[in-house]
């Protein structure tokens, strides 16, 4: 794994802490609102992660791949769906469904290592998952104070 794949991979969190950070401070860009930066940054790197498992799922012809190709399209959609409840008072739920969604990622793809990545990718993708996935429990937290 090379040094800008950890880089950028740590700066994918940027726009979650900025999110939680407006969320929490009351704090808006303009037109744009923390828990709107969070939640819709948050599908997009969902549906894009649901991509790399089916991008490592579809050079596999079994039956244990196949379910994680199904997955990965249901993880591509959900997060599409959240979005139409972002602005109503069930907000909270688009945020939990992706925090499923980025926990159910992690395990399908810890669940299914691949032999030809190395163990420090998974070492970055469990840190980096477990980042995202407290952000998304704070945000649901936030919710309701």
């Amino acid at each position: 794994m090379n040094h800008l794949t950890k880089v950028l991979t740590y700066a994918g969190t940027i726009p979650f802490f900025m999110g939680w950070a407006m969320t929490v401070g009351d704090v808006s860009l303009g037109f744009i609102e923390g828990t709107w930066l969070f939640q819709t940054y948050s599908s997009v790197i969902l549906c894009f992660m649901a991509g790399t498992l089916w991008g490592q799922a579809s050079h596999f012809a079994s039956s244990q791949h196949n379910m994680e190709l199904v997955l990965s399209n249901l993880w591509a959609i959900l997060p599409w769906i959240a979005l139409l409840s972002l602005t109503g008072p069930l907000y909270w739920l688009a945020l939990l469904t992706n925090l499923f969604g980025f926990a159910h990622l992690y395990w399908i793809e810890h669940r299914f290592k691949s032999a030809s990545a190395p163990v420090r990718y998974y070492e970055l993708r469990k840190r980096v998952s477990l980042i995202v996935i407290a952000l998304h429990g704070f945000m649901i937290f936030q919710a309701f104070i």
